[in-house]
């Protein structure tokens, strides 16, 4: 309804890069901007009710305010329990890294305790499968790796195996976060979306796997398959919602085809909700959690961004496949300019002509990200590729994390810090993707035995559009 209440805790002139969760949206149900006398967002904006989509914010990874009240009750945790329930569904959870990290740090458990703890978990509620996310974000490497090698002068079909398509205008920008994209699709429109990687998240691509390959294992139609995601992002709901990221049971077949055949009735989304770590911690802390720490290993990227090390993965292949550099073991010489969410990585490519320079860049926060776009709407950004996310610091301070626990006098940045600490844990192994035994598989039996296949490109990527812009960008530029 039109009598709605926000919160008193944000003053427009506190507005920087994205709100906290428990602070307010900037913008009123009908679109426009909220009219403030002095400094606080205390009042509805007056109106008449309006129906919100799940498109309809500016997923700026933290507000949770009346504007998400549909998405909210499509992706709580009551109907992830009432899911759970439904005898006609067989309901499968896959768990971030960050989620994992966050979650061992507010426990206080190590990071492999935590997901097999999380599996009893949720499996005594009645999950078939609990998983971790590793296996598709190691996909997604490998997509993203084929992808700008691609898009960066050499012709894809370079790449053995890959599909030959033109090269797409540089920088090339990390799709992951969907708090950019959302971002990009509805304030910047066609301008944007061109730099933007095809490659789906590691979300997007479980989504596609469960609903093809683990649909056509078990023998079931993909929509009898509910696949839950748990993630560090508020904004991973609004991807979750995307239309471009359905897998209908035809695509499904078409994957599986060699394999095992699957009913062709129907239709299922990629991911079809995702529920924060937080949301999981709060429940968790309620029921308890089951069963002793697993044996299995954990794997992740070693030296690499905490955000799914897109940039660190890209630079080495693009140093290996254009300049024939195969760079040592261990992090590499980022370079802070204008605050530390701001970071280049550069290396000289004579093989590219001469003065040539891979140039690479991390970019957190929307501050920054309206710095780049600045660069490449003038034409002047000198970067071929842009690792891109909405919350500043990176997916592991995502607006869905956990939040520190009352009485413990951790603050915010420790509670981080203590994230960061259990997302390097020696728990988890390090691994490169190609390395990864499960990955290898994958593409010799279903995804056309190498990254940028037709059969990958099919289920591994997506395509994004310009959406009606229901935000004044003149107020985001204060972000």
């Amino acid at each position: 309804s039109a009598a709605m209440e926000f919160s008193s805790t944000i003053r427009v002139a506190d507005l920087n890069d994205y709100i906290a969760p428990s602070q307010d949206c900037v913008v009123a149900l009908n679109g426009k901007l909220k009219t403030v006398e002095v400094s606080s967002l205390n009042a509805p904006a007056p109106g008449d009710p309006v129906k919100v989509s799940l498109h309809d914010c500016l997923a700026c990874s933290g507000c949770i305010t009346s504007a998400e009240t549909v998405l909210l009750q499509q992706q709580s945790g009551d109907e992830f329990l009432a899911k759970l329930a439904d005898p006609t569904l067989a309901v499968v959870v896959t768990v971030s890294p960050q989620s994992r990290a966050a979650l061992a740090a507010y426990f206080g458990l190590s990071p492999a305790a935590t997901l097999a703890r999380l599996a009893g978990w949720l499996k005594g509620l009645g999950a078939a499968a609990v998983w971790d996310l590793t296996t598709a974000r190691d996909l997604v490497l490998l997509e993203e790796a084929a992808e700008f090698v691609g898009s960066s002068g050499r012709p894809a079909a370079a790449v053995a195996g890959a599909v030959e398509e033109a090269p797409g205008p540089l920088p090339m920008m990390a799709s992951a976060c969907p708090g950019w994209v959302c971002y990009a699709e509805k304030t910047h429109g066609a301008k944007v979306i061109p730099y933007m990687s095809t490659t789906r998240s590691p979300q997007g691509a479980m989504g596609g796997l469960v609903k093809s390959l683990v649909a056509a294992a078990w023998g079931v139609s993909p929509a009898a398959l509910y696949h839950v995601t748990v993630m560090p992002c508020y904004d991973k709901k609004l991807e979750a919602s995307r239309d471009e990221l359905t897998t209908t049971s035809d695509e499904a077949a078409a994957v599986a085809a060699g394999s095992v055949a699957v009913a062709a009735a129907g239709a299922g989304g990629g991911s079809d909700m995702e529920v924060d770590g937080g949301e999981v911690a709060a429940a968790a802390q309620d029921g308890g959690v089951l069963l002793p720490p697993s044996e299995d290993r954990l794997y992740g990227l070693r030296d690499a961004s905490s955000s799914g090390g897109y940039s660190d993965f890209v630079f080495r292949a693009a140093a290996r496949e254009l300049a024939g550099v195969e760079l040592p073991a261990g992090p590499l010489p980022w370079r802070a300019l204008r605050n530390a969410d701001f970071q280049e990585l550069t290396l000289e490519v004579p093989a590219l002509g001469p003065g040539q320079v891979l140039r690479f860049a991390r970019v957190y926060g929307f501050r920054n990200i309206q710095t780049l776009l600045r660069q490449v709407k003038m034409g002047r950004c000198a970067y071929q590729y842009v690792e891109v996310m909405a919350c500043p610091s990176g997916c592991l301070n995502g607006g869905g994390q956990p939040k520190p626990r009352p009485g413990l006098g951790a603050g915010p940045q420790q509670l981080l810090e203590q994230v960061e600490a259990a997302y390097a844990h020696e728990d988890v192994a390090a691994r490169w993707p190609t390395d990864n035994p499960a990955v290898a598989l994958l593409y010799s039996r279903w995804l056309g035995g190498r990254p940028g296949s037709a059969a990958a490109r099919r289920l591994l990527h997506t395509s994004y559009r310009e959406r009606e812009k229901t935000v004044n960008t003149a107020m985001v530029a204060n972000w």
